[in-house]
């Protein structure tokens, strides 16, 4: 037994070395945790075995190592000043994708976002309601770019919106952030 536990402890050490060693593995939308692997005696085999554990065996310290966890569903903030950013774009920026938290995928000042981790900033105002994150983002073509005239120049907002939520296209229904995993 203390041979597996020898080989199951240098495995983790190899795995966690790996995940560490590329920087990539962790910017792309994977979550870890830290974990104590416990102190673990290994004996050799060729040594004889000896009852007071003294000769051949050595005693390896208890370490940590980051494994692997399934992700939280996060709220990440829109980075423009305004509300130009889809979902995709948004939780791209966190090296995340779009999902939704108990049916909420997008936060406004009407539409608050409640569960999961993350800080929202509602930097176009709130309003008193109590509602959770909203269950329907809206595009909405505000202008067009300078010398623009076609769709693709348009200039899209995303709003945020509940079920029987008026939808007045004011601030506080612009979309602040998404949740993401």
């Amino acid at each position: 037994m203390a041979n597996k536990l020898k080989y199951g402890y240098m495995a983790a050490l190899l795995v966690a070395g790996s995940i560490l060693s590329t920087g990539s593995a962790l910017a792309a939308g994977k979550c870890y945790e830290e974990t104590t692997v416990k102190s673990t005696i290994s004996c050799a085999k060729d040594r004889g075995s000896s009852a007071d554990f003294v000769s051949g065996c050595t005693v390896i310290p208890p370490t940590t190592e980051k494994v692997e966890v399934p992700c939280k569903e996060t709220w990440v903030n829109i980075t423009h000043s305004v509300a130009d950013q889809t979902r995709a774009q948004v939780c791209a920026t966190k090296g995340m994708k779009p999902t939704s938290l108990d049916g909420q995928i997008c936060a406004s000042g009407e539409r608050k976002a409640t569960g999961g981790t993350g800080t929202v900033n509602y930097r176009f105002g709130q309003t008193g309601s109590t509602q959770s994150g909203g269950t329907k983002v809206q595009d909405i073509v505000v202008g067009l770019k300078d010398g623009g005239s076609t769709l693709d120049d348009a200039i899209v907002y995303y709003f945020c919106y509940g079920s029987g939520q008026k939808m007045d296209n004011d601030n506080t229904d612009l979309v602040v952030a998404y949740v993401c995993k």
